[in-house]
């Protein structure tokens, strides 16, 4: 067992960071800042608007989530059937 390298091998190469600190970083920051706060606020304004409020729901969307919501419980009580025959007539396999 040798320790040697191989030829072809190079050495671990140590490199730094180099940290550039600019003085517009604070502007950046600040503006930054000032159109997270405006997004937000206009976020907020938009969902406390009846308008926005009424137009989000149609009637079709209704009808379309209601289904969704009918199927769901359907899958449930056939997930719940499946699992309550399964519970009272165990398969014993001798």
């Amino acid at each position: 067992f040798s320790t040697a390298r191989p030829a072809f091998s190079k050495p671990a190469v140590s490199r730094r960071a180099v940290v550039v600190v600019r003085a517009s970083s604070q502007k950046q920051a600040s503006r930054m800042a000032a159109l997270s706060a405006a997004v937000t606020v206009g976020a907020a304004a938009a969902m406390t608007s009846p308008l926005m409020a009424e137009a989000a729901v149609t009637p079709s969307l209704r009808n379309f989530l209601y289904s969704l919501l009918a199927g769901a419980t359907v899958l449930a009580g056939i997930s719940g059937a499946v699992t309550a025959v399964s519970n009272f007539d165990p398969v014993s396999r001798e």
